[in-house]
């Protein structure tokens, strides 16, 4: 399941994964993406990975076939996730977005939820932020 996580700043896309992502709930979210960047110049991802049972393979080549194409236009990506197999993916995926001139990082969860936003960002589970 994924699912969109109603973050204030219009820029920041919020998702919440736990479990498989099928195609159907990876075309939503796309067009939720899409819909932002007809707003915004650059926008922010950020990733709540609870658990990740695998994901459509149709999903997985739109995913890169978009990623791919849009990739500059993600200002930010930010991925948190107690699983330690994550942890591992992102460092080696850090060297060369790292060297692109891109921002990734994952925070272990906790008190460090959301903190790779930027300044200014609220939303559930944050202080003042939604519910």
């Amino acid at each position: 399941m994924m699912e969109l996580i109603e973050l204030q700043e219009d820029h920041i896309v919020g998702l919440r994964i736990d479990g498989k992502v099928d195609n159907e709930t990876f075309d939503r979210v796309l067009a939720e993406i899409e819909d932002r960047l007809t707003r915004h110049d650059k926008i922010r991802l950020y990733v709540e990975l609870v658990s990740l049972g695998g994901i459509g393979l149709e999903a997985l080549f739109k995913d890169m076939k978009f990623g791919l194409g849009n990739w500059r236009r993600f200002e930010r990506e930010a991925v948190v996730s107690d699983r330690s197999w994550v942890h591992k993916i992102a460092s080696v995926a850090d060297r060369p977005a790292d060297a692109l001139g891109g921002g990734k990082g994952v925070s272990p969860g906790g008190k460090e939820r959301r903190a790779g936003l930027g300044p200014g960002v609220t939303g559930p589970g944050m202080p003042g932020g939604a519910k």
